[in-house]
Order: C-alpha cells, then structure tokens, then sequence
C-alpha cells in the first residue's frame, strides 16, 4: 500500500477506489463496505472501505477535513442522505477494518499507527453516533 499520510484518502488504495466511485456510484459503495462480510480483510480492501465509510459520514451531512476536490464535487452532484442500512453497514465495516485487518497489521508496523488509530476510532465514532 503506497500512503504518504495517516488521513483517510492518504493512500493509492483508496485514490484509485475514488475513481471507481465517480464510475460506479453508490455501486462502488455498497462493493466497498462488503469487506464486514470477509473473513479476512487484506489491505487493500480495507482501505477502499474506509474511504466509502467517509463517502457514507459525508453523505450524512458530516464536516470531512481534508476531502479530495472530486470527492466534494461528486458529492454535490451524486450524494443523497444515506439509509439506514447503508449507515449500518459502513459501521460493521469500519468496526471489523479496525478491529481485525491486514491494514490494521499495516498501520501498527508503521510509526504513524497512533495517529492513524486515533482518526479510525474518530471514524467509527461518528459513524456509532449517526447510526444511532
């Protein structure tokens, strides 16, 4: 995984998946938070769930720091108030990436574990609070 920060969107992985995004819409979300239904989740996959969880919070009327600019503009072209069930599941999915990953085993040999722990129980956080 090529990362140059901690942040959200701080890596190739989920860059590339920000394309699939504007391909595939709401397709690439749901394809992206299915990684709660994996028994083990690789780096990669994490990483693209993530960046959908944030997609998900943003679309809830959440303030993200640091969006990518397509992201913004996708978002006030495509985004629509996500259901009840698409928030659950960006939940479950945040909830298992952070708990039990191989992103998580990527993040916790690197010396930015902390900082990228600590905006992963911020994510998971917001995202418990929204769900309700």
């Amino acid at each position: 995984m090529g990362a140059w920060g901690a942040g959200y969107f701080e890596n190739d992985d989920a860059q590339d998946w920000l394309g699939e995004l504007e391909e595939a819409g709401m397709d690439a979300i749901q394809s992206a938070l299915l990684v709660a239904d994996e028994e083990e989740i690789d780096a990669v996959d994490g990483a693209r769930a993530v960046a959908a969880a944030v997609v998900v919070l943003a679309m809830a009327g959440s303030t993200v720091k640091d969006m990518p600019e397509e992201l913004e503009a996708w978002l006030e072209e495509h985004a629509k108030r996500p259901d009840a069930q698409l928030m659950e599941r960006a939940q479950t999915a945040m909830h298992a990436v952070f708990e039990d990953s191989e992103l998580r085993d990527v993040w916790e040999e690197s010396d930015d574990f902390d900082h990228w722990s600590k905006l992963m129980r911020q994510l998971i956080k917001r995202l418990d609070d929204r769900a309700g």
